[in-house]
C-alpha cells in the first residue's frame, strides 16, 4: 500500500487488517456496480485535534490499484481501493463520493495547481480540492499509459493509441485538460 503525502493533511491514516475496536465508528464504502464481497482496503483515520478515529472498509476490484493520497484540502482523503476512487471528508466520512473513473491505474499530484490527476486506461481526470472534476481528457491511450509525468503547467503521457497503431506522447494543458501536442 502506498501513501501519497504530497499535500499536507489534518489527519493520520493507518492500515487496519482487523476489525476496528467496538467503540470506533465503522463505515463501509461501496461504489454502484461493485460486487466484491470483501474490502480491498481497511483503514483507521484519526483527525488531528479531536482524535475521534473512524474505521473504513473500502470495496474495490480484486486486482486493482490500491493507494491512499492526501488531497489539496487537508481535511479530505483520496482512497483508491482496487481501482475505485473514493473522495472522503475525514470529518464526515458518510458524505464520500465515488469519482467517475474506473479503474484508476495511477495517481499524481499537482501542487502548483492544487489538483489530483487520476489516470485510467485511456484518459485522465483532474480533481480539485473539493473533489470536483475540473476536466476529463479525451482518450489518450488504448490500454493504459506507459508514462504519466506532471510539470508545472502540463501533463505528458505516453501510451499505445490503437487508432494510430503506435505509441504516442501527448502533452495536455494542466489547467484545462486540452491537448497541446501529440508526437
Amino acid at each position: 500500500m502506498v501513501l501519497i503525502a504530497d499535500f499536507p493533511a489534518n489527519y493520520v491514516v493507518t492500515l487496519e487488517s482487523a476489525t476496528a475496536a467496538p467503540s470506533t465508528p465503522s463505515f463501509g464504502f461501496r461504489a454502484n456496480g461493485n460486487l466484491t464481497t470483501a474490502p480491498a482496503i481497511e483503514i483507521l483515520v484519526t483527525p488531528v485535534g479531536d482524535g475521534r478515529a473512524w474505521h473504513g472498509a473500502f470495496f474495490g476490484q480484486r486486482d486493482g490499484l490500491s493507494v491512499l493520497a492526501h488531497t489539496p484540502d487537508p481535511d479530505q482523503l483520496l482512497v483508491v481501493a482496487g481501482g475505485v476512487p473514493y473522495w472522503v471528508p475525514v470529518d464526515a466520512p458518510d458524505s464520500y463520493i465515488v469519482l467517475p473513473v474506473r479503474p484508476v491505474r495511477s495517481v499524481h499530484c499537482s501542487l502548483a495547481r492544487g489538483l489530483i490527476i487520476l489516470a485510467g486506461y485511456s484518459n485522465l481526470l483532474a480533481v480539485d480540492r473539493d473533489g470536483r472534476v475540473v476536466w476529463r481528457s479525451a482518450d489518450l491511450a488504448s490500454d493504459g499509459f506507459t508514462e504519466v509525468r506532471l510539470a508545472s503547467t502540463v501533463v505528458v503521457t505516453r501510451g499505445f493509441f490503437a487508432p494510430e497503431d503506435r505509441e504516442v506522447e501527448t502533452t495536455i494543458d494542466l489547467g484545462r485538460g486540452a491537448i497541446l501536442g501529440r508526437l
